[in-house]
């Protein structure tokens, strides 16, 4: 690097070399060529004086520079030096240093890593778990609600069943009530055609038997229906005597008569 600044210092100082071969040739000069060029050999001295003047100051200018690369190179010297040995200081005492506390935060975030994993691993056994509860509960609930369906689907075919049998019996009350009207126009037709004598033993005719008025009022319709068709039915058996007949008048009669008297 040295001899590189010498080489690049000769090449910039070229011009003072050339200086000397010059003043060598003006000295050789013939004594004619001094006389016939005195003019003229003046004012080149006085160029010659002012060139060396300037190689002078471009030669100290270039020592100066020298001086300070060579002054710039040693204080890069230096500090490379001292940063080799702080670098040797370090890889020689703090690698130990550093390295255990590497390890010691390694080792740490290493124990948490594993507690966290402890941790998830629970959490997934205790999800786990419960899936199978769930589950369970779940099969349970789907049992249940067979059971349920089954039982909803027979209660809806007992419904169906109450529902046709409170039809048939809606139809069976209406032929009742309409057999009831027949039968009541028949038992005023023949109340009109009665004898007012037989009037007073239908009234002893009743009393015998000792009827329950009251309890004939609060029977249901159907239970008046079959009474009324009992009663019809006597009355074809006995429709072949005419006493007997106009009682059974009579009593028909007077069970509308009190019928309506106590009805509401």
């Amino acid at each position: 690097m040295f001899s590189r600044l010498l080489r690049l210092f000769h090449r910039e100082n070229g011009d003072q070399g050339e200086t000397r071969p010059r003043q060598k040739e003006s000295g050789i000069l013939s004594c004619k060529k001094r006389r016939m060029k005195s003019f003229w050999g003046r004012h080149m001295s006085a160029g010659r004086t002012s060139s060396q003047n300037c190689n002078i100051t471009n030669h100290m200018k270039n020592m100066n520079k020298l001086d300070y690369m060579k002054f710039y190179i040693r204080k890069i010297n230096a500090e490379r030096e001292e940063l080799f040995r702080i670098l040797d200081i370090d890889m020689n005492t703090d690698l130990n240093y550093r390295m255990n506390t590497e390890f010691t935060i390694i080792k740490s975030q290493h124990e948490k890593t594993m507690l966290d994993m402890e941790k998830m691993k629970q959490s997934i056994s205790d999800s786990f778990d419960k899936s199978k509860e769930f589950i369970e509960d779940n099969d349970s609930y789907s049992i249940r609600h067979t059971h349920v369906l089954k039982e909803c689907n027979q209660l809806k075919e007992k419904v169906r069943m109450l529902l046709n049998e409170n039809r048939k019996l809606l139809v069976e009350q209406a032929d009742q009530e309409a057999s009831f009207g027949e039968e009541k126009r028949f038992c005023d037709e023949t109340s009109k055609n009665i004898h007012p004598k037989c009037k007073a033993a239908a009234g002893v005719k009743y009393s015998s038997r000792n009827w329950n008025m009251e309890e004939t009022r609060t029977s249901s319709p159907l239970k008046r229906a079959s009474i009324v068709g009992s009663l019809h039915v006597r009355s074809k058996y006995f429709i072949s005597s005419p006493v007997l007949m106009a009682i059974i008048c009579c009593n028909f009669f007077l069970y509308f008569f009190f019928l309506a008297m106590n009805s509401p």
